[in-house]
């Protein structure tokens, strides 16, 4: 979207691109939204845990699927901050993306959490160019952990690689999702050049609902308890939490 003067910008019109860009890309990937599903399903019903990390704000996805309500108590979130010696406020670890460029530490988070064969990742980044994202994925791959990887394709696929190798996030998963963003992110072309309004964030966040209620359907299918999540913030929040297990595992 191109704004030919400031008087033009249109809050609304582009709340709407970004929700029908994030829309278009479950719409398009249904079948794909559908196996990542079953991969999740699988994993845990065969007694491996599922995984959730994104750098950056695609740390959003992870969040997402992890302790949500209406989620499902099966999803663990990882963060670049678990490896961090020093822990540092929010807007600053968000600014910083060198850490996210740095290859060893995709391994160094998955060892952090004791990553180990027949366990899932679930990888996000935007562009999915940098160093720590491709060489978890890759690193997992060694460890015999299934990868699922969502990034914008059209981003992918105007950079190049950060990592030594040159591949891309989506060159080295299991299962690659595109999340429908655009080049750099922000939708909103300013008179100046500039551009505001990401959408990303949000692109994440309606494919990982998608896939929540498709891994939902699974085990409703399947006569297994859904180890579904209620808001903590309603009364009865807690009672109904409490016998969940987090993450959830060997679900029968």
């Amino acid at each position: 979207m191109k704004v030919d003067r400031v008087e033009d910008i249109d809050s609304l019109s582009i709340a709407e691109l970004i929700a029908s860009l994030g829309l278009d890309a479950v719409k398009r990937q249904l079948p794909e939204i559908k196996a990542a599903a079953q991969m999740i399903f699988k994993t845990v019903t065969d007694d491996g845990r599922v995984f959730t990390f994104g750098a950056g704000h695609a740390q959003a996805l992870a969040m997402e699927f992890s302790s949500r309500a209406g989620g499902l108590a099966i999803f663990q979130s990882m963060n670049l901050q678990d490896i961090r010696e020093e822990i540092r406020d929010a807007y600053w670890e968000l600014r910083d993306s060198q850490p996210e460029r740095i290859p060893e530490n995709g391994p160094k988070v998955l060892d952090h959490h004791k990553i180990k064969k027949n366990d899932l990742v679930i990888i996000a980044s935007q562009s999915g160019r940098n160093g720590a994202i491709v060489e978890m994925a890759l690193e997992c791959k060694k460890r015999g952990v299934k990868v699922i990887g969502l990034s914008s394709s059209k981003h992918s696929e105007a950079v190049d690689s950060r990592h030594p190798s040159g591949l891309m996030l989506g060159d080295v998963v299991d299962l690659s999702l595109d999340n429908g963003s655009v080049i750099g992110d922000a939708v909103a072309e300013l008179p100046d050049g500039k551009s505001i309004c990401s959408a990303s964030t949000v692109c994440f966040v309606l494919i990982a609902q998608a896939i929540n209620a498709e891994v939902t359907k699974l085990f409703l299918q399947n006569s297994l308890p859904a180890p579904l999540l209620v808001s903590a913030n309603l009364d009865h929040g807690d009672k109904a939490n409490s016998p969940l297990k987090f993450p959830a595992q060997k679900i029968s």
